[in-house]
């Protein structure tokens, strides 16, 4: 969306960014794998420099590369990894399909036609609330974490997934996209189904960050 047609120079070096950022998240260098990302933000931006959209070519990078280190962190933190991991991937599935199964039921004023005409404000609120139920089915599930904590995070990470869909929305609206590819037609492309998963996982490693970042997953899991 922000580079035009690819591949080109710009790709590669995008994508060996990415992988750099992925196996350092992988092999527990987080820092390392920023690091990688950033220093391919400003790569690609130097290379895209002068083709009228190089304030936002480096961007690409950091997009993807950032949820990548955040779930590959959280993933590593034995033995809570695999749960609190999971944790995130299922608010965000859970959003995406209560906010358009009540939106599509319920109906009513628009969330923000002008960047998402389909989007309602029945379906960010059924959306948000049964990520917040899901964090205390997740809890009563798995035996972690405690369902008050959890709900309290469901609803902070449907917010936040929400967030990342309209986000995602806007950037195809400037520049006057209908899809953001054709990868899995009928979708609007691959980052339309990863948009909350993108905002969301970065916000959960933050959050989990700012708890104790030494044990990211209990962190993140039971708030302590």
């Amino acid at each position: 969306m922000v580079r035009g047609p690819m591949p080109d120079t710009d790709f590669v070096v995008h994508l060996l960014a990415v992988l750099a950022a992925a196996v350092l998240s992988a092999w527990d260098m987080a820092g390392l794998g920023i690091a990688a990302a950033l220093v391919g933000a400003i790569a690609v931006s130097a290379l895209s420099f002068g083709n009228g959209r190089s304030q936002l070519a480096g961007t690409g990078v950091l997009y993807t590369a950032l949820p990548v280190v955040a779930l590959g962190w959280l993933r590593g933190d034995e033995p809570l990894g695999f749960l609190a991991t999971l944790f995130v991937l299922c608010t965000v599935v859970v959003t995406d399909i209560a906010a358009f199964a009540v939106g599509r039921a319920v109906g009513g004023p628009k969330l923000w036609p002008e960047i998402s005409p389909n989007k309602t404000w029945s379906g960010l609120l059924g959306g948000v609330v049964s990520a917040s139920l899901a964090g205390i089915f997740f809890a009563w599930l798995s035996g972690t974490g405690t369902p008050a904590w959890l709900a309290s995070l469901g609803l902070v990470m449907g917010l936040i997934a929400q967030g990342g869909d309209l986000a995602e929305s806007a950037l195809k609206r400037h520049f006057g996209l209908k899809d953001a590819g054709d990868l899995i037609p009928g979708h609007g492309g691959f980052m339309d189904r990863m948009d909350g998963i993108v905002t969301a996982s970065v916000a959960a490693a933050l959050i989990a960050f700012a708890i104790d970042a030494f044990a990211p997953a209990r962190a993140l899991l039971y708030g302590s």
